[in-house]
């Protein structure tokens, strides 16, 4: 990448959070797609797949297969892009567009003991760019559909051959029948391990309070899990929108709770469902974190996140960091206020993290006197470090500390009863992750 190029990186183009990576729907017959969202440095740097309408698996593209150019105004890179296809695509083909940017290292930054500050910044540029898309290929999975697209191709060419071969001579087994039959299952059990996502993993699925409804209703992004037992993946092939105030019935915009009817002051936790023979992604709402009641022919789950009702039996908003476990209130509930801290460890309910499941709680604290004051994990055991803690004196504070599966945290202060206010501002929830 040329220096000058570089040396503009960080001063004009600043690089939001964010994956790299997006997916388009085409129009019909449509061609040119963008500009995409994201920033591209190299247009070398950038892989396209296309899933046309009907088709089990997208298909990678060669660079001979389309164009990529700076988006105007821009007319060099880095730049957001544009991308046209060679062919134009039929309506609702998928066109999946990601950042591969590869490692490298292009220049010195520092010469004659001077620091080149501007060069400095395009290299911690490239750090980040390769950090945002590897943090996606890590939560996508170890294996590309392309090699999930080339292990069930083999699976079906031995299922042919098998057909085939049992079907010769006027019907009857052949021992080349047998050996094509028992390599079809072997290809197919390869296919499948191939396609398995690793333990643990969860893509999207990012939970939000539906737009027209967002009392009663939740939307789930697109997106791919493994299950808790690690047996089968789960997908979503598009957003879906469940019901809290009516039954769970397969299907968007339908039913979504488990049993019973909505309460108030309650904690629900929605999960990614599924059926053993898989394509029939869904999401149930309960208010078990672990053993919410499936539906019949329904076993795979995993675990989404979590919202609350409030005393109207309203879901209370709440705003999902994309690509993370981290739900933040979009106003920050009050569950501690001006209480009395003293010098002996005491165990403090917070109602406004999940109950049932452990959780890191984002907290805003303002002890009203100069006093250290210690928050921490109960399950730690109780504290005794008296030299650690918040400073207080009016100052606001954020703070991150888990908390137990019944919602406390152990807070003491080194001297005297300080007073202690809590807002809490969100929580952190592993999501049944495997770590």
């Amino acid at each position: 990448m040329p220096a000058l190029i570089l040396r503009r990186m960080s001063a004009t183009y600043p690089i939001p959070r964010g994956t790299r990576h997006v997916i388009l729907q085409a129009g019909l017959n449509q061609k040119v797609f963008g500009p995409v969202s994201f920033l591209l440095y190299d247009p070398a740097d950038v892989a396209i797949r296309i899933t046309d309408p009907g088709a089990s698996f997208p298909v990678l593209l060669d660079p001979s297969q389309y164009t990529i150019a700076p988006a105007s105004p821009a007319t060099g890179f880095p730049a957001y892009f544009t991308v046209t296809l060679n062919t134009a695509r039929p309506q609702n083909a998928q066109v999946d567009i990601r950042g591969l940017s590869i490692p490298s290292r292009t220049t010195d930054v520092t010469r004659g003991g001077v620091l080149r500050s501007t060069l400095l910044e395009a290299e911690l540029d490239r750090m980040v760019i390769v950090g945002q898309e590897l943090r996606r290929d890590i939560s996508e999975g170890t294996l590309g559909d392309d090699a999930v697209q080339a292990a069930v191709a083999a699976a079906q060419n031995y299922a042919n051959q098998a057909l085939a071969a049992n079907t010769s001579a006027a019907g009857h087994d052949t021992a080349a029948g047998n050996s094509a039959t028992a390599a079809a299952a072997s290809a197919a059990a390869a296919a499948a391990a191939v396609a398995a996502y690793p333990p643990g993993m969860i893509y999207g699925m990012s939970i939000a309070n539906n737009v027209g409804s967002p009392n009663l209703r939740i939307d789930v992004s697109s997106g791919k899990c493994r299950d808790i037992a690690d047996a089968k993946n789960i997908a979503l092939a598009a957003t879906i929108t469940k019901r809290l105030d009516a039954n769970w019935v397969a299907g968007n915009g339908n039913g979504g709770l488990d049993t019973g009817a909505r309460a108030a002051n309650t904690w629900y936790f929605p999960q990614a469902i599924d059926t053993i023979a898989g394509g029939a992604g869904d999401v149930i709402i309960g208010t078990s974190p672990v053993a919410p009641v499936m539906p019949g022919g329904y076993t795979p789950k995993r675990r989404l996140g979590a919202f609350k009702t409030d005393p109207s039996a309203n879901i209370i908003p709440m705003f999902q960091e994309p690509g993370t476990g981290m739900f933040l209130y979009k106003s920050a509930p009050r569950d501690l206020s001006a209480v009395a801290i003293n010098t002996t460890p005491t165990l403090y309910t917070l109602p406004s993290v999940p109950l049932g499941i452990k959780t890191r709680a984002r907290l805003l604290v303002n002890p009203t006197t100069t006093a250290l004051i210690s928050l921490s994990d109960p399950d730690l055991g109780a504290p005794t470090d008296t030299t650690l803690g918040v400073i207080g004196g009016g100052q606001w504070n954020v703070i991150d500390v888990w908390t137990d599966t019944a919602q406390r945290i152990y807070i003491f202060a080194n001297t005297g009863t300080p007073t202690l206010s809590i807002f809490v501002q969100g929580f952190h929830d592993m999501r049944d992750a495997v770590i």
